[in-house]
């Protein structure tokens, strides 16, 4: 039986915990706690990246490929990072680190469904 997902699964998957229109690097707590997320649901995640896109540049990176695929252009990220000490459900976030680089997504049959550095 193989792995079955749907574009708009993968795609939300992916937006979900890393693609924001718009954000700051004070908005690391906010983002990171928002309930719509579910990035922290039942722990503090210690790192996430946030890319500031609209997600139509992501969501077309995959091609026909599979596996990981590296984007030709920079994006625009913020960095969290979980403040010493937290605990869930309080997770506190560092000011964010704003970075511009290239993203790798791993893609399956040609969607984007998971993100790494």
């Amino acid at each position: 039986m193989g792995l079955e997902v749907s574009e708009s699964q993968s795609v939300s998957l992916l937006t979900l915990c890393h693609v924001v229109g718009k954000m700051g690097e004070d908005d690391c707590t906010a983002k990171m706690n928002d309930k719509h997320r579910d990035i922290n649901i039942n722990y503090c995640k210690g790192f996430n990246t946030f890319i500031v896109s609209p997600g139509l540049p992501i969501k077309t990176m995959g091609g026909k490929n599979n596996g990981e695929v590296t984007s030709p252009d920079t994006f625009n990220t913020i960095e969290c990072k979980l403040q010493q000490g937290s605990k869930h459900p309080d997770c506190g976030y560092l000011r964010g680190t704003a970075v511009t680089k290239r993203i790798t997504v791993t893609c399956f049959n040609g969607y984007p469904m998971h993100y790494g550095a």
